[in-house]
């Protein structure tokens, strides 16, 4: 939807352009042929040109993968051991109003193209209905209307009105012209200028433009007649044939209702083309088309992503992270773009942004979106502060209690108890406690994200104070804050109140299941738990970097390496980490 409506902008900025200068300079210019030629290669430019694109060195084969530097992959909840693919999110978030109003767009232009259509049939249904009265003459066809239409041409059919009270040699000049018509192919300019009014009907320079090339066309046909015609006379038929009036607006009608602009135009001063005026094209063109054509790299790949984009404002829950960014990278200047993540397609595009300019990806499971949020001025290593302590989510061996994950559900067992208020409320629900692994394994920035009870949330909160420092995350072999997100389930049942703390799984063996296929540097693959279930929230990354990506909902995983001698780590809270060569998968 967003590449339409990039199109849809360039191409009107181009008419806009193009068509000031021809209401300014060319306008009244009495060089016909050429005004005919600039109105029809303005509206083919305003087609083509928002097409026009130079090849970008780093797409193709020399593309560089989206994955190279993921910072902030962040999951919609990070739940430790959830049998269940609940989530505390909204499921949807409904059709935006870009989507609405490019629904509204189309629609006005299907109803356009229905009507153009209808006329076309019209004319053609006409054409039909005096089969048998059709004369054929050399170059056209001359099909009498009886009155039912006016005189007029398309393509090669002049339909005639044979019962205009007009003299042998009054017949003869009209039917001159339109033949003039039928010679110089007038019915394609027409034809495509309605298509661009169609396509482009929001902008007025349009209609302005086909009424226009109209125009120009009878100047021509009136021009040409007149080299065997009096021009008094001619001018006196024109008047006289003013008095009918058209119906059919794709076809060129010799009785047009522009009889004073035609009677001005006859009797202009035939003037020489000023060669400022088509040379002054020459930068205009050149500006549009380098415009057009050079955008800013990283721009162009956003709008390539943006392409299935459904939402480019920035959700509510995001901005706490957008305001992190911009305090992080004061001088950086962030855009949010959604787009689809369900199929191999779509993604495959976001291979075209440049993975340096990603500050942020959300993962949206349950609406099976991607949200980023990217840096358009460029790069981030241009504008990161060398003394960053961001809080990590992939890293390469994540933080750890004391003990291990059963030792922290055992502790949090023993030290929750369900809230007397809440439980006499009947209250329960899932409380999302997120917290912060510092460098020294500390718990900071405790707080409870989602939570359907103030005091549900104070309880969980108490009891994550309690827990010991863990053992901090690494990345690179740097120490290094790691944000975790932890869902405590409060639950009422049977009467009695109980608490009960998500954990990874009742298994006896920790150790994942990972299958993986390669093709080339980019490595697919599936992870599963001991008893074969899918674990999605696996985080994986190259061994040394900040590269990472994150298994679906089903477990499956997709990540592209630099090279064939990198190391994939998988990691999950309460699982043993894997190290897995590329060279193994």
């Amino acid at each position: 939807m967003n590449s339409y409506i990039n199109y849809i902008l360039e191409a009107n900025i181009c008419l806009l352009v193009l068509g000031l200068f021809y209401y300014l300079v060319l306008k009244n210019d009495t060089h016909f042929r050429f005004s005919r030629y600039y109105l029809t290669g303005t509206a083919l430019l305003a087609l083509i040109l928002p097409l026009l694109h130079f090849d970008n060195p780093f797409a193709g084969e020399n593309a560089v993968p989206i994955v190279s530097d993921l910072q902030a992959l962040t999951l919609p909840e990070l739940v430790i051991g959830v049998q269940n693919n609940s989530t505390p999110e909204a499921s949807t978030s409904g059709i935006s109003w870009i989507m609405w109003a490019g629904f509204g767009y189309l629609s006005v232009v299907i109803v356009l193209l229905t009507v153009f259509l209808y006329q076309l049939f019209q004319i053609f249904q006409f054409r039909q209905l005096k089969k048998k009265a059709i004369t054929k003459t050399e170059g056209y066809l001359l099909i009498p209307t009886d009155g039912q239409l006016p005189t007029f041409s398309f393509f090669n059919m002049l339909f005639f009105d044979n019962t205009a009270l007009l003299s042998d040699l009054e017949k003869k000049r009209v039917i001159d012209h339109e033949i003039v018509h039928i010679k110089q192919g007038h019915t394609w300019d027409v034809l495509v200028m309605e298509l661009v009014k169609i396509i482009f009907w929001i902008n007025p320079v349009t209609w302005w433009m086909k009424q226009s090339i109209q125009n120009v066309h009878e100047y021509l046909a009136d021009q040409s007649v007149l080299q065997s015609t009096d021009e008094q006379q001619y001018s006196s038929l024109l008047a006289k044939m003013a008095l009918k009036q058209m119906s059919l607006s794709i076809g060129h009608h010799f009785n047009r209702s522009i009889t004073l602009k035609r009677i001005k135009m006859m009797k202009a001063p035939k003037t020489k083309l000023q060669t400022w005026k088509w040379v002054s094209l020459i930068p205009i063109i050149l500006l549009i088309v380098t415009v057009f054509s050079c955008n800013d790299e990283v721009m162009q790949d956003v709008n390539d992503v943006m392409e299935t984009a459904s939402q480019t404002t920035l959700p509510a829950e995001l901005e706490p992270e957008l305001d992190r960014l911009q305090k992080q990278y004061p001088k950086a200047d962030f855009v949010y773009i959604e787009t689809d993540g369900t199929t191999q397609k779509e993604l495959q595009k976001l291979k075209n942004l440049d993975p340096n300019t990603i500050a942020y990806i959300k993962v949206w499971k349950e609406r099976e979106r991607i949200g980023i949020i990217v840096n358009k001025s460029g790069p981030l290593k241009n504008f990161v502060n060398a003394d960053s302590d961001e809080a990590f989510t992939i890293v390469e061996e994540p933080a750890m209690p004391q003990g291990g994950y059963e030792e922290m559900y055992r502790k949090l067992a023993e030290v929750l108890k369900y809230p007397q208020k809440a439980r006499q409320a009947g209250i329960e629900g899932k409380v999302y406690i997120q917290f912060i692994v510092d460098t020294d394994g500390s718990l900071t920035n405790i707080e409870a994200v989602k939570s359907p009870d103030q005091t549900l949330s104070q309880a969980a909160i108490a009891a994550m104070e309690t827990i010991e420092p863990f053992k901090p995350a690494s990345q690179r072999g740097k120490l290094v804050k790691q944000r975790i997100v932890l869902p405590i389930t409060f639950s009422l049942g049977n009467e009695a109140a109980k608490i009960a703390v998500d954990k990874a799984q009742d298994s006896p063996d920790s150790r994942m299941t990972i299958q993986t296929k390669r093709d080339g540097l980019s490595i697919t693959g599936i992870i599963t738990r001991p008893d074969g279930k899918p674990m999605p929230g696996v985080n994986i990354v190259i061994k040394g970097t900040h590269v990472g990506t994150v298994s679906d909902i089903n477990g499956n995983f997709k990540i592209t390496a630099f090279d064939h001698t990198d190391v994939l780590v998988f990691s999950f809270i309460g699982f043993e980490t894997k190290n897995l060569p590329l060279d193994d998968c």
